[in-house]
């Protein structure tokens, strides 16, 4: 199902322009606009320009990746900090999402309270987390180890099985 802003009709008025895509019968498209499709957060610009430029990211993971090479074990536990802040965030999140406070479902405003709450909570364990791994580097280390493992894993896996299509 692909829905699309249409920002002009009311919320009580039905979707517009509703098609069905049958061209594959085990997997048909439906398509669709109307005013509930709208975000109320958008990243899309931010995002879109880092996919259209990616030398920009490529330059940024080069400047960084050089510092961690030749000065990593200086911010060694600021890495860790770092890392676990962005996990912690991350599954906290996914968390969220899973209980469908980040859903649509509710009024516009229980969605913006939801989000709201979400990201503070979400920003308070990923705060939390990565103080704990900072304070335990031991722990910190393996777990980093670990994120880089799934990562390795997951690069290889596309290296190698890029072809495939299931």
């Amino acid at each position: 199902m692909n829905l699309y802003c249409n920002s002009d009709n009311d919320a009580t008025v039905s979707f517009k322009d509703l098609s069905v895509n049958n061209s594959n019968p085990c997997k048909p498209v439906i398509t669709g606009s109307h005013v509930k499709a709208c975000s109320l957060i958008s990243v899309t610009k931010f995002s879109r320009y880092f996919v259209n430029n990616p030398a920009i990211l490529g330059v940024i993971a080069i400047a960084f990746g050089l510092i961690v090479a030749f000065q990593g074990r200086r911010f060694f536990e600021y890495t860790i900090f770092a890392t676990g802040s962005i996990v912690g965030f991350g599954i906290t999140m996914l968390l969220f999402q899973f209980l469908s406070m980040l859903s649509s479902k509710q009024g516009s405003e229980l969605t913006f309270l939801g989000t709201l709450f979400s990201f503070a909570f979400s920003l308070a364990m990923a705060v939390f987390l990565g103080y704990i791994l900072y304070r335990m580097l031991d722990i910190g280390a393996a777990i980093m180890g670990a994120i880089g493992g799934v990562f390795l894993a997951l690069t290889v896996n596309q290296v190698l099985f890029f072809w495939v299509d299931g």
